[in-house]
Parts: structure tokens; C-alpha cells; sequence
């Protein structure tokens, strides 16, 4: 077995109990490690060398072996090296050391702290080692249990675990010995932590040398950073060029340090890596670092010479010669070589031990001196680098010779050592005590202090005399001026003569020389936590407490029996009591006191607290009796409490848990303020900010004034005041009109902002108007759709979020006579009211408006209006029939041609003058009775009203046309444009409210004005500025180049083209014309502006040059619709089923490039087809060659595998901004609808096929998106499965147009 290999003996224990501590054992279970017995007891763990025989021992083994790593190996490097088995490693940690396990065996990479050998003995060195823990074959599952027990609880370097740290960024709280104990991110910077990452450190150094020298054999230098780093050739771990450049020119990932991290860079540096890019400078001046940096460091300084260093954390002295510095040198080997010996004229050979602490490569040439007399003499490198073998063939004569070797590394760094030889006998070094000799090498030299005297003394210097002294000789011998380290003490020397001057190495004390323990300290000192008691009072110890110890109880002080602080070590009070204690009259808060009970003032109520009570303890120093906070009553100080320290809280209810909504009254206030009752109750007429909300005896005008509700009546007011009685004055949200928001200081409701309006019946007190409380709040758009002259959403402004045209649509100011002016209005009259058109002036000299008269007295003077009929519409109550029309009255104007548009809104405008008193008299709440109305008949019957809104006159009698004009808003829906063929708008009043002298009412300058909802961010269409987030034009402001022969820009500002439309149909029995649809659906900018031109197919497949004109095939249409008809018609025009209709050839290929050009193209209904059979006579090949234009592909026609009469939107597609055309543009469609039976035509949608930009759209599907898809769009391609049963219905018709539009748009 080579010396430097060994298992753990009990010669080893020293060892082991100094670095390692073997982890604690399951209870009753016995390890066997190399005839070594663990024994585990109920209180300790012992290492024995007991041969005694241990019943029950298993045959099991665990061996521990230690090797030397001075060359700083990984475990894995070690293993290869060591073992060179080729297996699988596992890679873990040991006590946070790196390790490998090989099945049975691990190998761990650790250290020792132990003292130097080869420099001075009072220094401290960081020796790697290598530690094998194996485990014998076919071991019991116990055993194995316990090596991982083992490998858990290892623990080295037992010698410095006694010194904990702290984790970083911890704040201090956080105690740690590795960085395990350490949360993520954070750094243990105890001793061992640091031990472990230096010894990680040593290791990665290590690797990188080898790294580094075996680039230079293949490259004749070591690797160069001329560019690519931020200083030439120069780098750290924390740059990018340490792995981006260094690390490829290595051709291996390199290592980074256990932290790699900068210390703290000037401002303007980056903090990660120094580097200021703009001056293009580092945080300091290479090689020096920010203070505290934690990275390698590598430059390379010529072709054969580099430096390779890291900044460590510990200052062992062999691990210096590594460490970054200002000014590093490399050093050359070292060489350790005993006393040789040999015999004058005989063949010599000796050994001596030689190693590089930098890892670097030991050069084979030895420079040495010849010894005189001797042969000559060689002196080679041998075994592996390890050791210089010193030979001649005859060595000199007896006497000291010195062999003076000079050595270097592959770095050039070079070194010296002188060895001495000794030849023959009788010399002082002949390891013999020969006479006038006192001692020689180790020969009688004592091995202690108790083992010396003046004849046995410490040490033998060359000339074989006693050195060094022996305990008794009153000099301390510890290793210190000249000294050997055997002594503590020495008599009176070395001891502690003061408390202040004491220490672990200066005790009270010293062992006298007879006895074992001989001049070694006793006694003890400041500092042991050991209360050392003398008469001597010098030394005599009243306290030794450690810094972090808890303090002392007050309690415990009491009358100074203690006090709160004890001097520390080396401090003027060492271990003396310093400091206060309870009852010195000075409260010491730091130490827990809170008081002192004689110099303690009783604080009043408002001035108490949990920290100044009642009174105070005079043997505990501590505040007691209560405070005004605490929940209790204190008799004869204190009448309420309010508990959770609060010294104004509510009261009511006389708890100290109090009610803020309870009961009050004048005995039982609101308030408990400094723990006494006050504050006022519910009732009082004052609102009690702290407790009330609101008070029911609290004037009107006070209320307004407090709360900024200045447009509230008494009447409005009463109901207040009643709720907030009900609620104890608590009302927190007060919402009368019901609409979710409460006025100023009362908006704890469903909304919090706050309501302007809360008047349900509003500033008029008229039900159902404009202005009621419901219609007015933040919540309201006042918009278009509330375009009334109020300001709806409380910020201010009137209507300002809608923005008027500066044109009527529609103007009606009645200047034309009586029978010119009923041609375009028809009057609706009853038995007891008429419309007629007033001839008198106005007062703005206009010279006629309209007059609507209600007239009981003359014609029904019998009648008492209203009372036959008691409900608001006449046509839902019997009684009402035979007199419900007979007071009915006004104007009907039919706008079918003025041209409403689908989602449009519109404003109507009307002014008055006249008796104005539309109530009904026998309600509770006053009812607005004018109405207008959108209907299908100019008769004014509710059967034939589809909307009826009306908006408040308030009632009066106005003498000459209101300034403020009557308003109203609607917006041009679907259900509208449903109705038949004409719209009609009324204007009327009479509805069972006729008062007892009638109505008579004219108005004037009637008018529909378009209308724009205004955005957010204050833009609108029409504002005659392209807002380019929401339009592409806008109809107050045409782009460059715009022709309005092309195109359109529609009343929500988009731009698109006027298409000219050419239809292919089948021939006779095309049964669905476009032409029609288009026709029957004039309220839209498409159908509109759009031309229809039709052709057969036949037509067209003889002459496509004349609708598709080859040199500009987009001059004469823009858009060819293909269809409708089953098979797309039939082969003989009478039979659907004798065969469909195909493109000619040259009418495909026409349309192919009419595609190309940019024509846009929808496919009807088996146009494309493919087939297997005689369906459709056949598949349309020349249809099928375009299929590919519409993402589509083609399959056989599955006869009725894929029918459908029921569509549904494609909600994958519904969020993409082209689906606001197809699903809402111009027409807003369901999310499914029926259609007339259809089927899809041997064609299936294939998104690869499109080659739009937007790519393939499936808009419609009847179930399955693929087989049963009815509506796709390819770019400006389109494909409809419209036209199997020859109908289209108003669902089809929409979604036909809504394609249009998007062709047109897109």
C-alpha cells in the first residue's frame, strides 16, 4: 500500500474526530468499518478499537478511504485517472462537496483544514483530499439504508463547523453553515461554506490548467482573445467572451466561480459585468476588481505564458499562489527532502518529493551541483512527476554535503532547494546519541510539557543540542520568538491577571509542571460562559454571558440581584454587571421594562395606552391595570371602552363590541371617545360624520349644502329623510329612481360614481320623459341613442357623445298650401281632433306649420274625457273602444325613399307652440301622451306601429314655438327594414288624454338628421379626418385620387368599390334573380350603388371576350356571380337532373384572369362539381379548374351524406376583424339561421389552396365545418352553397349581400 494511502485504523481516529464527523446511526443497528466498531448508544456515537466480539454484528462492511488530491482533481478527473472503469457516474454532494457514486463506491472531492507542514507552524492550510466510502457486495438492506444515512449526515471539517454564518440578503435572521441552510439565490458566508466553494474553486482552476495545456501542444501557444471580449485577451467569468469566445477557442464549456459575481461597479457601469459601453471601459484597472468580486480570471500574456486565477474567500496560506492580486508572480516547484543518508563509497540513490502548487508541468531538466569525491551524480524526475530520484555509483567520503537543486515549470517559473547528505557514522545526524551529544533529530526530546525538563528540553538544533526550553524554564514556549509550540503558560507567565485581560490563550491560570496537564491554562476566562469565582476580585467574574444571549427578565433584576448587561471579553468591564436593573428608577426599554414603579405617573384615559397603563408593577417593572383601548371598563375611571385600542369609536348600544347602525338616543349617544359617552345620536338634526350617514330632522337646505345636492325638492327630500330614519341614519347609498347610482355623499351601490339626476319623474315631475331620474346617470351614453338635450351621463355636457350632420336628412317646414302639403302627410282624425295646416304667420314669420286639435266641448259636450276609459292605451281596455280613436290625432309622412341605412341612427326635430297638456289625469304618476312613431301604414293604429318612443312636452301653454326644440333618436334596426314595402313616420297625440278644453298644438320644421356616436378618444366618422384606427375614409373628406364613379364611402367611414356586377346564370330556370335581391334591399351602401347586369351561361360561354375583355379584364365588371340552381342548371333547360352546366374552356380561362386582375368572383351552388356519376351529367371540369382559387378541393359528390337546411356562424372565425364585415356588415346576422335545403357540391375547403394573405374564411356551416361548409371566402373568391332548391330567403338574401359588401371592402 503506497504511504500516502490508507484506511481509516484507529491510528486515523485523530483524523477523523479533527475533519470528519461520522453521521448518527439508526437506534440498534452496529457498523462494522474496517475492524472499527460504531457503536450507537442512547446518548453519543464512539470510534473504538475494541477486538471484543459484538453479538449480532453484521458480516457487513463500509471501508472510508482518504487519498491526497494535491493535484485538485474532480472526483470524476480522479475516478478516470484512478479507476479508468468506463461506467455510468452519478453525480451528488457530500456535505455540499462534489462527488460521483460508481454503484458501491463514492468519491468525494473534500478538504482538510490542518496545520502546514512545509511553512510555518502557527499557519493553517486547505489540504485537498479524496474520500472513498464503499460498501462490501450482497450487503442487507439495512446496511444499505444506512450508507445513505451516511451520505445524508456526513459531515468534514468538524473543526470549523462551530462557526456559523449568516445567509445573504437574509437581513442577519437567517443562520447557515453551507448554503444549503440558505434559500435560493442567497450565499452562507460561514467558514465551512467558504471552505467548500475555495475547494470547488481549486478544483475548476485545476481542470482549466489541463484544458489550457493541451491547447498549447496542439497549438504551440495558449488560446488569444483578440477580439470578441471586452479587453484583448482578457476575460472573466462573468463576461459573455468567457463561454462565447474563451470557452470556443477551448473547444470545452469552461467553469464559472461557486458566486460569479462583481463586487458593486461606480454608476454608469454595469453592475453584472463592469463594463461601461459607452466610454468603453472597465470598473477598474486590470487586474484588480470591484472589491469583494467573486469570478475566474484568465489573460494571456505572451504565447507561452498565462495567468488563471480566482478571487478566494479564505486566506489559507497554500492557496494564495491561486488568487487574483494586483501583482502576480507564478511559482516555481517545490521540493521537501528529509536528512539523506548513505555510506562513503557505495552505490547511492535517494528520494525527495516534488510538486507545483499552480498545477503546472514540472520540466524534466534538474540543474544540480556535483558533490566532491562523489561519482557523478544524477538527479532525475520520477514517478509521474512526483518525486526526484538523487543516484551516483559511488558516493564520496563520510562528511555533510549540500546538493543544491534548481528546478522550473512549464511557465518559467523556477525555484531552488538545498538537500543535505550525510555519509557514515559518528555524526551529529547519524541518528545516535553519541557522547557530548544532548539529543539527536527526535532522540531524547521531550514530546510534551509534562514529559520536559532541563534534561529532556523541546527541540535539537543541527548540532545535535538541546533548543527550544521545558515547562518550568518561566518562558512560554509557543511557537512564538524562536519558540517551539508546546506551551500555553509557564508559571505566572501567560495568565490572566484581569478579567479584561482574559481570553481563551490567557486564562487565570496554568497547570504547574508535575502535572499531566503541565503548563497548559486552567481556570478559565471571560468569555467561556463559565462564572469564574476568586477572592481575587480582579478576577473575579460577576456575569459571563454570550453576546447573543437572551437578556435577563426584568423580574429577575429586581432590587440589581442581576443586571441587563455584562461586560464582554476584552471590553474595560469584562464579565463585571454593567447596566441597569428593575428598580433603579430608570426604565430601561430596551431590556424589556415598561416602567418603574417609583417614578411612575398614572396616565389619564386619552393619554393611556397597552404601553402607559394604570399603573405599574414595582418587582416586574411592567405597565398593568387596563388601558382606555383594551374592551374593559374601568370602574371609577372609565363609563364605555371601544376595544381594539380605539379611543373614538361608535357606541350606541352601550357594548364593547358596539353596533355602528344601532339604536341611539340622548342617554345613549353615538360616540365612546377617550372612554368616556359622547357624540351626539340619530335625531339630533346634526349629521355625526364619524357615526351617521344622515339625520331625518337635518333642514333641507342644510342637506343641499353638505352634500352638493342642490337639485332635489322637498318633496324628493321627505322620502330621504323616511329611509334614512328606517336605516338609524345609516343610509349609505340613497338611489330613488332605481337606475343603480346614489346621489353625492350616498353612492355605496351597485355603481359608485355619482348620480345627477335621482329624481324618478325628473326636473318636471312627468312620468315617462326624457328627463326622468332612470334616463340620467354616469352609466348613460347620451349619445345617438339618447339624443334628447339632456346631459345623460352626468359630466356636464349635453349630448356630447353624438355628433349631428350638418344637413337634414329629411325636412318638412309645411310652406306649401293645405292639398300640395297632404300629398307627402297624411292626417289622421278623430270624431273629437283633426290635423289641419295653420295658416297664421309665426312669430319668426314662417307662414304655416301644422295644427292638431282636440276639441270636447263643442263636439262632445256630453263626454266626460278621460274618465270612460282609465288606462294609458285606448286599445287595451273595452271600455276604451267606442272612444278610444275619437280623440285621436295627427300626421303621417311616408320616408320609404328617403333612404335609412341598416344600424344608422337618426335625430327628429320638431318645434311647438300652443296648448300643450298630454297628462292623464286619473293616474298616480303624470304620463307624457305625444308620441312618434316608425310604422306600415299611415293609418296611426298601435297594430300597425313597430316602434313608438315618445319624449316629454312638459305641459303649458306656449304662446309663440318653444326655443328649445322637441327631440327624439332612433336607430335604424334589422326589424325595421323588415317591414313591407313602404315606412311611414307619425306624429300624433290624443291617446285617451284629452283635458276638459282639448289640446291644440302646432308644430313646425319637422326634420330627420343623421346622427354619429362620438368615440372615446373624441374622433367620429364624419369628422372629415380619416381616423386610420377605425376608417379608411370619411364622407366629409375624400382621399387622393378618389372617384366617386368606383367608389363609396359608407356611413360608418369605410371605403369600398361601387361594384358592377355581371351574373352568369343558368339560363331559363334561373329562379334566383340578383337583380331582385338587390332591389329588395335598397338600404345599404352596396345595394345602393351596385349595377346588375345579367347573362346566361350560354351567353357567356360563347363570347367571354365581350363581358371579360382580354387586354383589361376588370374594365367592365368588377364582380361575376356564378349561379343559382341546382346542378347549376340543366342540360336541356327543363330537367334539373339531366345534366348541370359547365364553363366553355376559354370562358374558364376568361375568368381566370379576370381573378388574377383582381375581379371578384362568388361560385353559387354546384358550380364547382365533381361527381363519379351522371347527377349533374358529370363533373364541371372547367368550374373545377378554378376550385383551387377558392381554397377549394374537389371529392365525389357523396349523394345526400351532407344535407343541411340550418347554418351556424363559424365561431373560430368570429374574432377576426374581417368577421365584423361578414357577420355584421351590412346586416347584423344571427348566430344561426335556417336556410332553404342544400347540400355541398363533391367539394371540401382546403386552407393550403388559398392564397390570400388573410387566407381561407369559412364564414357558415350547417354542422360539420368542413362537409357541410355554406359560405367561404378566399381572398375576393367566395363560394355560396345557395340555389339547390332555386328559393333564397331573407336570411340567405343578408348574408348574400353581407359577401358582396366584403368584396366590395376588402
Amino acid at each position: 500500500m503506497p504511504t500516502h494511502s490508507r484506511f481509516l485504523f484507529a491510528s486515523l481516529i485523530t483524523l477523523v474526530l479533527a475533519s470528519l464527523t461520522l453521521p448518527a446511526l439508526a437506534a440498534n443497528n452496529l457498523l462494522a468499518v474496517e475492524g472499527l466498531r460504531l457503536i450507537n448508544t442512547d446518548t453519543t456515537n464512539r470510534i473504538t478499537s475494541s477486538t471484543q466480539t459484538v453479538p449480532s454484528v453484521s458480516p457487513d462492511a463500509i471501508a472510508i478511504r482518504i487519498f491526497d488530491n494535491a493535484n485538485n482533481l474532480s472526483p470524476r478527473t480522479w475516478y478516470t485517472q484512478n479507476i479508468g472503469a468506463k461506467r455510468s457516474l452519478q453525480s451528488l454532494l457530500v456535505d455540499g462537496y462534489d462527488a460521483v457514486r460508481d454503484n458501491r463506491t463514492v468519491y468525494v472531492a473534500a478538504a482538510n483544514i490542518t496545520s502546514c507542514q512545509s511553512i510555518s507552524a502557527e499557519s493553517n492550510c486547505l489540504k485537498p483530499i479524496m474520500v472513498i466510502i464503499s460498501f462490501n457486495q450482497n450487503i442487507s438492506n439495512e446496511t444499505v439504508d444506512i450508507f445513505g444515512q451516511i451520505l445524508a449526515n456526513w459531515r468534514f471539517n468538524q473543526n470549523i463547523n462551530s462557526q456559523p454564518g449568516v445567509c445573504s440578503n437574509s437581513g442577519g435572521n437567517l443562520s447557515c453553515l453551507s448554503d444549503r441552510d440558505c434559500q435560493s439565490g442567497q450565499i452562507c458566508d460561514s467558514l465551512k461554506a467558504r471552505v467548500v466553494r475555495d475547494t470547488k474553486r481549486l478544483i475548476d482552476l485545476s481542470a482549466m490548467k489541463t484544458k489550457l495545456e493541451q491547447y498549447r501542444q496542439t497549438y504551440q501557444r495558449y488560446p488569444s482573445l483578440e477580439s470578441g471580449t471586452y479587453l484583448v485577451n482578457k476575460t472573466l467569468s462573468v463576461w459573455p467572451s468567457w463561454q462565447k469566445t474563451l470557452a470556443v477557442k477551448m473547444k470545452t464549456a469552461l467553469p464559472v466561480d461557486p458566486i460569479n459575481r462583481l463586487g458593486t461597479s461606480p454608476s454608469g457601469y454595469n453592475q453584472i459585468t463592469g463594463w461601461n459601453e459607452q466610454q468603453r471601459s472597465f470598473a477598474t484597472t486590470w487586474p484588480t476588481l470591484p472589491e469583494n468580486s467573486r469570478v475566474y480570471q484568465y489573460e494571456l500574456i505572451n504565447n507561452t505564458r498565462y495567468t488563471l486565477c480566482a478571487n478566494f474567500e479564505t486566506n489559507y496560506q497554500n492557496i494564495t499562489n491561486y488568487a487574483c492580486a494586483n501583482n502576480y508572480t507564478n511559482q516555481g516547484p517545490v521540493i521537501n527532502c528529509p536528512v539523506i543518508r548513505g555510506t562513503a563509497g557505495q552505490a547511492f540513490s535517494a528520494y525527495a518529493e516534488i510538486f507545483d502548487n499552480e498545477g503546472d508541468t514540472i520540466n524534466s531538466i534538474i540543474n544540480h551541483n556535483q558533490l566532491s569525491g562523489w561519482s557523478h551524480l544524477n538527479v532525475q524526475l520520477v514517478n509521474s512527476g512526483r518525486q526526484l530520484k538523487i543516484s551516483a555509483a559511488t558516493a564520496g567520503p563520510d562528511g555533510r554535503y549540500d546538493l543544491i537543486l534548481n528546478t522550473s515549470d512549464s511557465l518559467g517559473a523556477t525555484s531552488t532547494k538545498t538537500c543535505s547528505i550525510i555519509i557514515g557514522h559518528g555524526l551529529c545526524g547519524n541518528n545516535l546519541i553519541d557522547p557530548n551529544e544532548d539529543c539527536e533529530g527526535d532522540l531524547g526530546v521531550a514530546a510534551n510539557a509534562h514529559d520536559s525538563s532541563p534534561n529532556k528540553q523541546y527541540s535539537c538544533n543541527q548540532y545535535c543540542k538541546f533548543t527550544g526550553g521545558w515547562c518550568g524554564d518561566n518562558i512560554i514556549q509557543n511557537g512564538q520568538n524562536f519558540t517551539v509550540n508546546r506551551e500555553q503558560c509557564d508559571g505566572n507567565n501567560g495568565i490572566a491577571t484581569k478579567t479584561n485581560d482574559s481570553g481563551p490563550n490567557r486564562q487565570y491560570a496554568c497547570h504547574e509542571s508535575i502535572s499531566p496537564n503541565a503548563c497548559t491554562f486552567t481556570g478559565g476566562y471571560c468569555g467561556d460562559h463559565i462564572i469564574q469565582t476568586s477572592a481575587n476580585t480582579q478576577i473575579n467574574e460577576d456575569c459571563d454571558r454570550p453576546i447573543d444571549s437572551p437578556n435577563p427578565d426584568p423580574s429577575s433584576t429586581y432590587n440589581g440581584i442581576q443586571r441587563y448587561q455584562c461586560g464582554q471579553p476584552g471590553t474595560v468591564n469584562a464579565c463585571k454587571f454593567t447596566g441597569g436593573w428593575c428598580g433603579d428608577a430608570v426604565v430601561d426599554y430596551d431590556y424589556g421594562e415598561t416602567c418603574e414603579g417609583s417614578t411612575y405617573t398614572v396616565p389619564t384615559p386619552a393619554n393611556s395606552s397597552s404601553t402607559k397603563q394604570y399603573a405599574c408593577s414595582a418587582t416586574t417593572c411592567q405597565v398593568t391595570d387596563g388601558w382606555c383601548g383594551d374592551g374593559q371598563i374601568k370602574d371609577g375611571i372609565e363609563n364605555c371602552d371601544c376595544a381594539n385600542n380605539q379611543k373614538d369609536c361608535a357606541w350606541a348600544g352601550n357594548s364593547v363590541n358596539p353596533d355602528p347602525s344601532a339604536t341611539s338616543s340622548p342617554t345613549n349617544p353615538h360616540r365612546c371617545k377617550n372612554c368616556l359617552q359622547t357624540g351626539g345620536y340619530c335625531g339630533d338634526g346634526i349629521v355625526q360624520e364619524q357615526s351617521e350617514k344622515c339625520d331625518p330632522l337635518e333642514p333641507l337646505s342644510v342637506f343641499k349644502s353638505r352634500t352638493g345636492n342642490l337639485n332635489i325638492d322637498q318633496a324628493y327630500y321627505d322620502q330621504f329623510i323616511a329611509v334614512c330614519l328606517t336605516q338609524n341614519c345609516q343610509t349609505s347609498c340613497y338611489d330613488q329612481d332605481g337606475d343603480g347610482y346614489g346621489i353625492k355623499k350616498y353612492t355605496n351601490c351597485t355603481n359608485t360614481a355619482v348620480d345627477c339626476e335621482d329624481r324618478p319623474n325628473g326636473a318636471d315631475n312627468l312620468a315617462n320623459s326624457a328627463d326622468d331620474g332612470i334616463n340620467i346617470n354616469p352609466g348613460q351614453p347620451d349619445n345617438c341613442t339618447q339624443y334628447d338635450g339632456l346631459d345623460n351621463d352626468c359630466n356636464g355636457y349635453i349630448d356630447d357623445k353624438a355628433w349631428l350632420y350638418t344637413s337634414p336628412l329629411w325636412f318638412d317646414n309645411f310652406a306649401r298650401g293645405i292639398f300640395n302639403h297632404l300629398g307627402p302627410a297624411v292626417a289622421t282624425n278623430g270624431s273629437f281632433a283633426k290635423s289641419t295646416i295653420d295658416p297664421t304667420t309665426s312669430a319668426g314669420g314662417d307662414p304655416k306649420s301644422a295644427k292638431m286639435v282636440q276639441d270636447r266641448q263643442s263636439a262632445a259636450p256630453n263626454y266626460i274625457w278621460p274618465n270612460v276609459c282609465n288606462n294609458l292605451n285606448y286599445t287595451s281596455n273595452s271600455n276604451c273602444t267606442a272612444y278610444g280613436g275619437k280623440s285621436l290625432t295627427g300626421l303621417t309622412w311616408n320616408i320609404t325613399n328617403i333612404g335609412l341605412n341598416i344600424n344608422q341612427s337618426y335625430v327628429l326635430r320638431f318645434k311647438y307652440k300652443g296648448s300643450a297638456n298630454f297628462l292623464h289625469p286619473t293616474t298616480t304618476n303624470p304620463t307624457n301622451q305625444i308620441h312618434w312613431s316608425i310604422g306600415n301604414n299611415p293609418s296611426i293604429n298601435y297594430s300597425y306601429l313597430v316602434t313608438s318612443t315618445s319624449n316629454l312636452i312638459v305641459p303649458g301653454n306656449y304662446t309663440s314655438f318653444h326655443t328649445r326644440p322637441y327631440l327624439g333618436s332612433f336607430t335604424y334596426y334589422q326589424n325595421l327594414n323588415q317591414l313591407a314595402n313602404n315606412l311611414y313616420l307619425s306624429i300624433f297625440i290624443g291617446q285617451n288624454n284629452l283635458p276638459n278644453d282639448g289640446n291644440k298644438l302646432n308644430i313646425d320644421d319637422v326634420s330627420l338628421t343623421s346622427c354619429q356616436n362620438i368615440r372615446s378618444d373624441n374622433t367620429y366618422c364624419g369628422n372629415g379626418v380619416i381616423e386610420g384606427a377605425y376608417e379608411t375614409c370619411d364622407f366629409n373628406m375624400r382621399p387622393p385620387n378618389w372617384d366617386d364613379a368606383t367608389e363609396f364611402c359608407d356611413d360608418s367611414c369605410q371605403k369600398g368599390r361601387r361594384l358592377k356586377i355581371l351574373q352568369v346564370h343558368p339560363g331559363n330556370n334561373n329562379l334566383i334573380d340578383l337583380q331582385n335581391i338587390i332591389n329588395n334591399n335598397k338600404n345599404n351602401y352596396i345595394t345602393k350603388t351596385a349595377t346588375i347586369t345579367a347573362v346566361s351561361l350560354a351567353d357567356f360561354n360563347a363570347s367571354p371576350a365581350t363581358y371579360i375583355p382580354n387586354s383589361n379584364p376588370t374594365s367592365s365588371y368588377n364582380v361575376i356571380v356564378f349561379g343559382f340552381q341546382d346542378c347549376n342548371g340543366s342540360g336541356d333547360g327543363t330537367d334539373q337532373l339531366a345534366g348541370g352546366r359547365d364553363l366553355s374552356p376559354n370562358a374558364a380561362s376568361s375568368t381566370e384572369r379576370f381573378i388574377n386582375a383582381g375581379g371578384g368572383v362568388i361560385f353559387g351552388h354546384d358550380t364547382i362539381w365533381q361527381e363519379s356519376g351522371t347527377i349533374c351529367g358529370g363533373s364541371h371540369n372547367n368550374f373545377n379548374r378554378l376550385a383551387g382559387y377558392a381554397g377549394i378541393s374537389l371529392a365525389n359528390y357523396q349523394n345526400t351524406s351532407y344535407n343541411y337546411n340550418n347554418i351556424s356562424k363559424n365561431i373560430n372565425q368570429a374574432s377576426t376583424p374581417a368577421s365584423a364585415l361578414m357577420f355584421n356588415k351590412p346586416y347584423i346576422m344571427d348566430d344561426s339561421f335556417v336556410v332553404n335545403f342544400t347540400h355541398t357540391s363533391g367539394s371540401l375547403p382546403n386552407p393550403s389552396l388559398c392564397s390570400s394573405a388573410d387566407g381561407l374564411k369559412i364564414w357558415f356551416h350547417g354542422g360539420d365545418i368542413n362537409t357541410k361548409f355554406w359560405a367561404t371566402t378566399c381572398g375576393r373568391v367566395e363560394h355560396i352553397m345557395l340555389g339547390h332548391t332555386g328559393s333564397i330567403n331573407d336570411n340567405e338574401q343578408k348574408a348574400l349581400i353581407n359577401m358582396l359588401y366584403y368584396v366590395a371592402t376588402h
